[in-house]
């Protein structure tokens, strides 16, 4: 993990971003369902962990079944897990609590991870959007479709497009600004590298553009 200073502008410059999905007061939420486990042959034989790289960006915590909630309008941050439990206790020893760790990533506002359908319902009866990417894994997809009460096929259909433009556009300035980092410490030998820059730079730019002619016209 990196200091929480990283995740907390990463955040911040996000929610700076999702300003012009919507006017105040009508923004939404923006919700993030980290991955979890997935058994192998049975409950508590599972593959090795691999946690959502989006979720890793923006959070930076590598644990399964957490979520998170940024609230677009008012900008309060919620983690939702759940502290390990006695049981797990005595294998593993002790554990930091969830508190701890959101508060590691720069959140202090935590609650259980069952506490997630209340914050979602009540937005979605609200009215207010529910602003998500689409999900890679399938109990992600299955949850955020009993999150805003929608069938598992119906959740890709519903992402938004606000969020998704915005993530990518933070990685991709993330990506160049660290690019450029790199090329100003090769100052002895500038020509010997631009034709590798525009080797790596061109097809970015063209996946980039790829990207916006997909989403448009997924959008209608």
């Amino acid at each position: 993990m990196f200091d929480k200073s990283v995740y907390v502008k990463r955040r911040q410059t996000l929610l700076e971003r999702m300003k012009n999905s919507a006017a105040e007061g009508r923004r939404g939420i923006a919700l993030f369902i980290g991955n979890t486990e997935a058994p192998a042959q049975y409950k508590d034989n599972c593959y090795k962990f691999r946690q959502d790289s989006t979720w890793l960006y923006f959070f930076g915590i590598d644990a399964p079944l957490y979520a998170a909630v940024i609230d677009l309008d008012n900008g309060e941050e919620t983690i939702f897990a759940d502290d390990v439990e006695i049981g797990d206790i005595i294998w593993m020893g002790p554990q930091p609590s969830v508190a701890s760790i959101a508060a590691g990533v720069g959140i202090e506002k935590s609650a259980p991870y069952k506490a997630l359908d209340a914050v979602v319902g009540k937005a979605v009866a609200e009215g207010r959007p529910v602003h998500f990417i689409k999900p890679s894994r399938y109990y992600n997809t299955m949850k955020i479709a009993s999150l805003i009460g929608c069938g598992d096929g119906e959740v890709a259909g519903k992402f938004s497009l606000a969020l998704t433009k915005a993530i990518i556009l933070l990685f991709f300035v993330s990506w160049v600004f660290s690019f450029a980092t790199m090329q100003t410490r090769l100052t002895f030998f500038p020509s010997k590298y631009i034709p590798l820059s525009l080797l790596i730079i061109s097809p970015v730019l063209s996946a980039w553009i790829a990207f916006e002619k997909a989403v448009y016209s997924s959008s209608g």
